[in-house]
C-alpha cells in the first residue's frame, strides 16, 4: 500500500514519562522490537484530535495512517475494553488503521509483532541479516 500524507491533526505532546517517551516498560519493549526490525520510527504517546477531543495513542505513524496500541493487563477490564473499542472505531472512521499487540506477544513472541507490522511497511525490510532475525525470535526482557 502506498503511503499518503495524513490529514489528521496531531498534537505533538509526549507524556514524557519514560526515557523513550513511553508510558510503560511494555511500550518501551514494543518500541525496541520496532527499532530492531528497522521499521520507521513512530510518534510515541501522541494525542490525536477526534471530534474536538484529544485522544492518546501508543504508537502512531501519520505517514502510514497507522496506530499500534500496546495492551497490557489493564486492558482486560470491561471499561478499558469499551474505551479501546470506541477509540478503534473513531480512528478507523478517519481512515487510520489500528493494530493491537498484547503483552504476551511483546514479551514472549516478538516475531509475531514483526509479522503483524511487516505488511504495513512492505519494501522497507530488505537486507535484514540472519542475526537480526534470530534476535527478534527470542523472548524480550526489560
Amino acid at each position: 500500500m502506498c503511503a499518503r500524507p495524513s490529514e489528521h491533526r496531531v498534537e505533538l505532546e509526549s507524556s514524557g514519562r519514560g526515557e523513550t517517551g513511553t508510558d510503560s516498560s511494555l511500550e518501551a519493549l514494543t518500541l525496541k522490537i520496532i527499532r530492531m526490525a528497522r521499521f520507521p520510527e513512530p510518534l510515541v504517546n501522541f494525542r490525536i484530535d477526534i471530534n474536538g477531543q484529544l485522544r492518546r495513542v501508543d504508537l502512531y505513524w501519520p505517514e502510514y495512517d497507522l496506530v499500534v496500541e500496546v495492551n497490557g493487563w489493564g486492558h482486560r477490564r470491561a471499561r478499558a475494553r469499551a474505551m479501546d473499542a470506541q477509540l478503534r472505531r473513531d480512528l478507523t472512521a478517519r481512515g487510520i488503521r489500528v493494530l493491537t499487540v498484547t503483552e504476551d506477544q511483546v514479551r514472549n513472541d516478538p516475531t509475531s509483532v514483526v509479522t503483524l507490522l511487516e505488511p504495513m511497511f512492505a519494501g522497507l525490510l530488505l537486507g535484514r541479516t540472519e542475526s537480526e532475525v534470530w534476535r527478534l525470535s527470542r523472548p524480550m526482557r526489560e
